[in-house]
């Protein structure tokens, strides 16, 4: 009951019943109707009995649901963003190895179809999201142990630096891989959720 309670006063409806209660309370001591000590808790009683009547009314039942819908799509809108950044991230780095270059691209597409299906009303997926941000992290990993090695040539054989290297690409390939499968996989999936919704509608339009 709080949570619906304090959801319905961020609706308009809910701030209009609290603007007009302050109004009430500053109007009843200025026109000497009430002291503002007596004003002060009768607005405050006439407020919650208005909100608590207004909870009991579709109208009110349907301004918390409009609000809890308005909350949900901020929060999907902004975890979208930082897929969305995580993947412009990607896209930016470049990679001399060609099989790591590689599969970052693969990630990159896979990520790009999921936020397009994702905008077009597919259901979100914290997997695919997971997938992509820690595609950010496994590449930064990856480039800081190449850059590390690099960094270290004079005190290696060079047999003994390229095996450590190819070993650290090869498995950024593999986790990478199994990235953009997993979003792949998921955004094959919600795609065809929001073909099949779509044909329902269409279907119940036409009938």
């Amino acid at each position: 009951m709080k949570e619906h309670l304090f959801r319905f006063l961020r609706t308009p409806l809910g701030l209009a019943v609290v603007a007009s209660n302050a109004a009430l309370l500053v109007f009843l001591p200025v026109s000497g109707t009430l002291p503002f000590i007596a004003a002060l808790p009768l607005c405050a009683a006439i407020a919650v009995i208005e909100v608590l009547a207004i909870l009991q009314t579709r109208l009110g039942a349907n301004a918390v649901v409009a609000e809890k819908g308005r909350e949900r799509d901020e929060r999907d809108a902004r975890i979208l963003g930082g897929v969305a950044a995580a993947r412009k991230r990607l896209s930016l780095l470049r990679i001399a190895d060609a099989e790591v270059a590689s599969a970052v691209d693969r990630v990159v597409l896979a990520s790009g179809l999921y936020l397009e299906s994702s905008i077009k009303g597919a259901p979100r997926s914290p997997e695919a999201e997971d997938a992509v941000i820690s595609s950010v992290e496994i590449v930064g990993d990856y480039l800081r142990i190449i850059d590390a090695s690099s960094s270290a040539r004079r005190m290696r054989a060079a047999e003994g630096r390229d095996a450590s290297e190819r070993a650290t690409a090869e498995l950024a390939v593999r986790t990478l891989t199994a990235a953009a499968d997993e979003i792949e996989r998921i955004s094959g999936a919600s795609a065809g959720a929001s073909a099949s919704a779509d044909r329902l509608a269409a279907r119940e339009d036409l009938e």
